[in-house]
């Protein structure tokens, strides 16, 4: 049986949240530094339209891991109790809408393909809103060029389920491509943990569902009275 204490790293000793803010001190200043560099690149006029393209590019995933490190902190700071989340009644409706109208992206729309009206939860709106920014990242990372990511809720026996869903990108698609290989788009990854730890810390969970014709992923959080 391990004598290690909770949330403290094995060997090291090292309690788990101290080893979090030393990563995110460590990748803060690297990735400010590839982002701030290509956006240098991007303003010089010998910059060509496709290498503006790929810099663009380098920007957007350096944003992505800044996020991934600010949510890594996040949920460190919840679990040690220094973050208390801010739980209220949240209307459903208007936020999947705000959501919605909050993407940034060119090629495939976020629509409310449902009008969950009756749906109202217990959750802190900033954390929630942090967590459907990612799930709604990660389902346009999967997204077929124009095809849509559809957001909706659903209240049910005492919680409200709220959903995001798309068509992802075949893996057979990948391999005749020969683009990346096939775990790169698989759904499971760092992201979705965390989103999972943060509706976890409202008393919720996070499934998420891979079929033949999409990805789905589904918050559950408690209902309103």
């Amino acid at each position: 049986m391990s004598d290690t204490a909770p949330n403290e790293l094995p060997a090291s000793g090292v309690p788990a949240h101290d080893l979090i803010a030393m990563i995110a001190h460590d990748l803060r200043t690297p990735v400010t530094s590839i982002k701030g560099f290509s956006q240098l690149a991007l303003r010089q006029p010998e910059t060509s339209p496709q290498l503006g393209q790929y810099l663009k590019t380098v920007v957007s995933e350096a944003n992505r891991i800044a996020t991934m490190v600010d949510d890594l902190v996040l949920v460190s700071g919840i679990e040690q109790g220094v973050v208390m989340p801010k739980v209220s009644r949240l209307e459903v409706y208007p936020f999947l809408l705000a959501m919605a109208s909050a993407s940034t992206s060119r090629t495939n729309p976020v629509e409310v393909v449902s009008d969950p009206r009756d749906c109202i939860v217990l959750a802190d709106p900033q954390l929630l809103e942090r967590v459907f920014a990612n799930l709604i990242r990660l389902a346009l990372k999967y997204c077929r060029t124009g095809d849509s990511v559809q957001l909706g809720a659903q209240r049910c026996a005492g919680e409200s389920t709220i959903w995001v869903t798309t068509h992802p990108i075949r893996v057979e698609e990948l391999y005749e491509e020969d683009r990346f290989p096939a775990e790169t788009y698989h759904p499971r990854g760092m992201s979705s943990y965390i989103a999972s730890l943060l509706i976890g810390a409202l008393g919720g969970t996070l499934r998420t569902e891979t079929f033949a014709s999409g990805i789905r992923y589904e918050v559950h959080l408690p209902a309103a009275a």
